[in-house]
């Protein structure tokens, strides 16, 4: 019991001492505080009457060089062979000649070529300003990597599909007949269309067996597609009938990871359809893998194909919900492709 008693009175006095030297800290910082606050008018006054005094000595310098460089005065004549009486009629006709002649104009001061006297600065200069963390330097270069990126799939996107504005794909029946070149169809069908404005550059056959023509830089196929019966004609006379004519176009294909085998094509298509309106799908979705292959699975992959140019980060989405399952999204080939292949 002592002991606890001599703890308690031990543990009193230290914050005692505690409160005695917090109170010490806080008479130091105001006796601080009223110092700077009484200081600060003498130096103020301090720096006013050095800069007075350095302007001073600016001017007596200028004086003092102005005085060194005026001519010396004319001595006064030398008497010889003069009495007293001589000398002192000579310095008295001096004398009055100095105390008539109007006193000398003083020149002006030049004022000196190095300007006025700088004042004193008011204030210490600024802080330089920190350097940058390593977290930012690593930040800002990770932007700009991605911007990087950014311009340059947007300038193959951009690249491409101006490419495929400007190609018309015409499906025929019979195909056209390999008797027949490349070259001669290009010629056939832009002499049948020089009165028109448009003009093909390039003609090729695609794997599908379409007949490709793709235009010059100034026209676009949607322009040609006008111009589709006088095409038509002049194909039909080298022996292919055009059954479809139409400007190409990119479509973007997905794969939706994650989708219940038993849920079908149509289930998934008009899920999406609404679910996510905004998503228009051109092709009908398929499975990725045969039938066989997916008897012993319970979830697959599907495919679905959308009629643009796109990315995951441009399409704003990640994953699909579709029959009660988060179905991963990713993309199917590494670059848009053209649909008439």
């Amino acid at each position: 019991m002592e002991s606890l008693v001599s703890s308690m009175v031990s543990l009193s006095e230290v914050q005692n001492k505690q409160a005695s030297t917090i109170q010490n800290f806080a008479k130091i910082i105001a006796e601080v505080h009223n110092f700077k606050t009484q200081c600060s008018p003498h130096i103020t006054a301090l720096m006013k009457e050095m800069n007075a005094f350095q302007a001073t000595i600016i001017s007596l310098t200028a004086r003092i060089a102005a005085l060194e460089t005026a001519p010396p005065p004319t001595p006064p004549p030398q008497i010889t062979n003069a009495g007293p009486s001589d000398q002192l009629l000579a310095l008295t006709a001096r004398i009055d000649a100095l105390e008539s002649a109007p006193p000398p104009t003083p020149s002006p001061l030049p004022f000196p070529s190095a300007g006025p006297p700088p004042p004193f600065p008011s204030a210490l200069p600024p802080p330089p300003s920190p350097s940058p963390s390593y977290a930012e330097v690593a930040s800002k270069a990770a932007n700009k990597r991605q911007n990087s990126k950014a311009k340059a799939a947007e300038k193959l996107v951009n690249t491409e599909t101006t490419k495929l504005q400007r190609q018309l794909v015409i499906s025929c029946k019979p195909p056209p007949p390999t008797t027949i070149t490349n070259d001669a169809i290009l010629a056939s069908v832009n002499n049948a269309l020089k009165t028109t404005g448009v003009r093909f550059i390039l003609a090729r056959r695609s794997l599908k067996g379409n007949l490709v023509l793709q235009t010059a830089p100034a026209n676009t196929a949607s322009e040609a597609t006008k111009h589709g019966d006088t095409i038509a004609s002049c194909l039909t006379s080298l022996g292919c009938t055009p059954t479809l004519m139409r400007a190409n176009a990119i479509w973007t294909s997905f794969l939706v990871h994650n989708i219940p085998t038993s849920t079908t094509a149509e289930e998934v298509a008009t899920a999406i359809q609404l679910s996510y309106p905004s998503l228009t799908l051109c092709r009908h979705p398929r499975w990725l893998t045969t039938e066989d292959k997916r008897k012993e699975k319970t979830h697959s992959t599907m495919v679905i194909t959308l009629p643009q140019p796109l990315t995951l980060a441009n399409l704003g989405l990640t994953s699909l919900a579709i029959s009660n399952q988060v179905c991963r999204l990713t993309l199917y080939t590494p670059k848009p492709a053209a649909n008439e292949t």
